[in-house]
């Protein structure tokens, strides 16, 4: 009986390390919501225990701006050849979680967590790398009690 990987292999990249193996401790920091991240980190203990309504009405009045003005053609964007090319909106329609999403990259890679802005690459070939160690510690105590 043999085992094809190949099909396996897709599902395991995109499963996340602790539903994989709950023996694998991930810090603390990969497992806080993307809406709750921003809100959690960017604010010090300090100023908290100072004025804790005046720091969250803050963060949740701050928006970005965006990198492109409103009714601006983005071609680099289509998908489809048949796809009409999108125009910008301005930032009001836009989602507001689609604004915590860009600050939490903007930190990450100021933390130094994210070599060169490429989050979703990094974070998979640690994830590989993760799955790895954790199949040859598996296999290694496989080994040991057929031995023993």
């Amino acid at each position: 009986m043999s085992l094809n990987l190949s099909r396996l292999i897709p599902a395991i990249r995109r499963t996340p390390l602790c539903l994989l193996n709950p023996s694998i401790s991930i810090p603390g920091s990969f497992l806080v919501r993307r809406s709750q991240s921003t809100t959690t980190t960017s604010s010090p203990s300090t100023s908290e225990s100072s004025t804790p309504s005046s720091s969250t009405s803050e963060q949740q009045t701050y928006r970005p701006v965006s990198s492109t003005p409103a009714g601006t053609p983005m071609p680099e964007v289509v998908v489809f050849k048949t796809q009409a090319v999108p125009v910008a909106l301005p930032d009001e329609e836009y989602p507001s979680w689609l604004w915590t999403m860009v600050g939490e990259g903007k930190a990450l890679a100021a933390a130094g967590k994210i070599p060169h802005g490429r989050g979703q690459e990094w974070e998979a070939n640690e994830q590989r790398r993760a799955i790895r160690k954790a199949n040859r510690a598996a296999i290694r105590t496989k080994n040991l009690l057929k031995s023993a």
